[in-house]
Order: C-alpha cells, then structure tokens, then sequence
C-alpha cells in the first residue's frame, strides 16, 4: 500500500531549471510510467524498458490514471499507482550533465537515465 505513504521526490537545481524552462503556470506535473495507458500514452506502445516521462499538462487536464502523488519542490507530481513498484521513497530527479536529460533514481540505483519532457497543450489533449 505504497499510495499509503507520503512519498517525496527530491528535484535537484539541475532538474529545477529544465522543467521551469519548458513550464508554464497553472500546470500539473505527471511523472508517467509510459505503458499505453491513459491519456497521454502512445497507444500499443510496448518495451521491455522502463520509460519514464515527465509530461507537464494544463491544470483542466483529467488526470485519474494518475491518483497517487509525491510531494516535491516544484509542488504535487502525480504518477500513476502500480508505477510505486519502482519507488523506494527516496526518489532524486537530476540533470545528466552529458546528455541534458532528466534521470530518475533511488537507493536502488538508476530507475531510468533518459526522461523527456512532454509538454501537453488543451488542443494537443486527446481523449
């Protein structure tokens, strides 16, 4: 019962600065496990990987694939709840400084080194 628990993502500097740059008020933050469900998924997608994405979607968007939530320093990160299986309450999102993208990791190690930032606009939302 993981959603249970009060869970914390820790967000470095690194990490701050790029989600700021492509943010705009009044938006949510999704930390999606990209399996090909919800809204915001590519539909079939399937891998063998585990594929994180940051999406930031406007605050109307209808968000109840994703119930569970960490607090953070930029506010509420909602993720989706059988993606707690990869979360040991100890997560850090950082900046690789090689290749400029997004890592997530835990006291287990690297959960993924390679997250985008999608950016969903109202007329960009499928439903």
């Amino acid at each position: 019962m993981k959603g249970m628990i009060d869970m914390a993502l820790k967000i470095t500097p690194a990490a701050v600065a790029k989600i700021k740059d492509k943010m705009t008020p009044g938006q949510k933050i999704l930390l999606d496990l990209d399996d090909g469900v919800g809204p915001f998924s590519n539909v079939g997608y399937c891998s063998l990987d585990t594929n994180f994405r940051l999406l930031l979607v406007p605050a109307n968007a209808d968000i109840k694939d994703y119930p569970d939530e960490f607090e953070s320093n930029l506010g509420a990160v909602y993720y989706k709840d059988y993606a707690a299986g990869y979360f040991d309450e100890h997560e850090v999102l950082d900046v690789n400084e090689k290749n400029q993208m997004l890592t997530l990791s835990n006291n287990s190690g690297l959960i993924d080194g390679h997250i985008s930032i999608v950016v969903f606009e109202n007329e960009s939302m499928t439903h």
